[in-house]
């Protein structure tokens, strides 16, 4: 295989046959320097140049006898090269400094200078070499280097770089001293074992000998003992490489704070959910009060009635059954109230949502009020789902409430059931959900409806459409959570001065009782 950059035979240097002309001989010498090489006056004209000088510049050997030394250099006047050139003594100097070509492209150069004497002239030599790709490189690392280090010092994770030998820390980041209550003067040259902050020393062994294995750690859980106590910790590292030296790098994620928010997560979510229970409790107080005050009229005129004809004693025994008839059901009314606003934890179970709907009906109509018509169309062979009874009646009153305040409790709240499949793109909304069969439970009224900017928010705790005082707007995403708990999903689809249709779908169970 040819190789890629072809080499260019090495020329000979020349050599000084006996009896040849030293000076022919030096000026040939002169030419074949790689480095540009330039020979100037005391009044800064060119005296002499070399081709890799003329070149580097962008000129011809005659062009550059005619040019002093101001043409092309940018960085001094013309004064005060001249001073130099005067101020320039036999040991010359060493300095670096930005050439203009020809063209009026720049290059910088390091140059190198030698003073010596033509009779009574003083000729500087100058040995110029084109540094301009290296300092681009050198700007570049310089640049990268800042922004490493604006990474490093800036991140909220605490960063540790170890020798990989003893583990002796090299450096480490704010975040890591403030963590770890450690000032980083102190942590360099130590060990995390020196310093006392691996809690259970075998996770420390275990995280060297994964890392000695595969040469990088990701995500390994470690108790550490920080300037704040004993804290979990997610721990990664990697073999890493800088200008040849190898270190270990070390990246400590605190996980107490996830686990925190994870526990008031779940503090709300309980919150949100006996909130709006609450909330609904309210507005079905009145309607039943209402009726339980029929029903107390009911009992105390059978009571009245059975009281005078206590003498026959026949009558009586009917107007006792329609007694007993009334407080059963006001037993049953008040049990319900009372299960709805008990708290109780999750309790999942094979459930028709046919016979939950069925079941809740006479308390939605309650809660919706006698200006709502409730219609019910339940699907024919529904799929069980497994859920908790409790829940899913929550989600009914709150989606009834929802449809009664959108039709100023006047209108129609059609309930249906089916059997439908969810595919992929229904699914790709929410990473809980998965295609499959489902059960859809659909609430649709014919209220005010929606546009598109209050759909987008609907679920969003606390947001509300209603007056000051007539909502908490909590209704609808304690419906979202109870969905995301379920493993189903929610999607609404409304149109203003159209109504609004809740689709909620909740996965089948198979026939061992397993989700689909």
């Amino acid at each position: 295989m040819a190789d890629a950059f072809p080499t260019r035979e090495p020329r000979p240097a020349p050599a000084l046959p006996p009896g040849s002309d030293l000076a022919a001989f030096q000026r040939e010498m002169f030419d074949l320097a790689r480095d540009g090489m330039v020979l100037l006056a005391q009044d800064g004209s060119v005296r002499e140049s070399n081709a890799a000088f003329a070149r580097m510049l962008g000129y011809s050997l005659a062009e550059m006898k005619s040019l002093h030394v101001w043409d092309w250099d940018t960085q001094w006047s013309r004064d005060e090269l001249l001073a130099m050139i005067r101020e320039l003594d036999e040991p010359g100097d060493n300095f670096e400094t930005r050439h203009r070509r020809r063209d009026g492209s720049q290059l910088d150069v390091e140059i190198s200078t030698n003073v010596f004497r033509h009779g009574d002239e003083k000729l500087v030599c100058c040995v110029l070499r084109d540094i301009t790709e290296r300092k681009k490189a050198a700007e570049s690392l310089r640049a990268s280097e800042e922004r490493f280090a604006a990474i490093f010092n800036g991140t909220t994770n605490a960063l540790a770089f170890t020798e990989p030998g003893r583990g002796s820390i090299v450096d480490v980041n704010a975040a890591w001293g403030a963590i770890m209550g450690v000032p980083r003067e102190r942590a360099l040259g130590q060990t995390a074992r020196d310093l006392g902050l691996w809690a259970v020393p075998a996770e420390r062994d275990l995280c060297l000998a994964r890392l000695q294995a595969t040469g990088h750690l990701r995500d390994f859980e470690v108790l550490l003992t920080t300037v704040s106590g004993q804290r979990p910790f997610l721990v990664s590292a990697d073999r890493v490489a800088i200008r040849g030296v190898d270190y270990v790098l070390w990246e400590f994620r605190d996980i107490e704070h996830l686990r925190e928010a994870q526990r008031e997560q779940e503090q709300l979510r309980r919150q949100l959910y006996q909130a709006q229970k609450m909330e609904a409790v309210g507005q079905m107080a009145g309607g039943i009060a209402h009726d339980f005050n029929n029903l107390l009229q009911v009992i105390t005129g059978r009571a009245e009635i059975v009281a005078a004809q206590l003498p026959t004693g026949h009558e009586s025994h009917k107007h006792l059954a329609e007694l007993a008839g009334a407080s059963r059901r006001a037993a049953a009314l008040v049990g319900q109230i009372l299960a709805f606003s008990r708290r109780q934890r999750m309790q999942p179970e094979a459930l028709d949502l046919n016979e939950v709907v069925s079941g809740a009906l006479p308390l939605l109509e309650q809660i919706v009020g006698a200006g709502v018509a409730v219609c019910f169309e339940p699907g024919a062979a529904l799929a069980q789902v497994r859920a908790d009874r409790g829940m899913i009646e929550q989600l009914l009153v709150n989606l009834g409430v929802n449809a009664r305040d959108a039709m100023d409790a006047q209108g129609t709240l059609r309930i249906a059931t089916a059997n439908v499949v969810v595919d992929q793109d229904m699914v790709a909304m929410d990473e809980r959900a998965a295609p499959g069969s489902y059960v859809l439970l659909s609430v649709t009224d014919t209220g005010c409806g929606m546009d598109l900017s209050t759909q987008a928010r609907i679920f969003e705790p606390f947001f509300t459409t209603k007056d000051v005082g007539k909502g908490t707007g909590l209704g609808l995403s304690v419906v979202h959570g109870i969905v995301r708990q379920h493993a189903g999903l929610v999607q609404v689809a409304s149109e203003p001065g159209r109504g609004s249709t809740f689709n909620v779908y909740l996965p089948v169970i198979d026939e061992t009782g397993d989700k689909a």
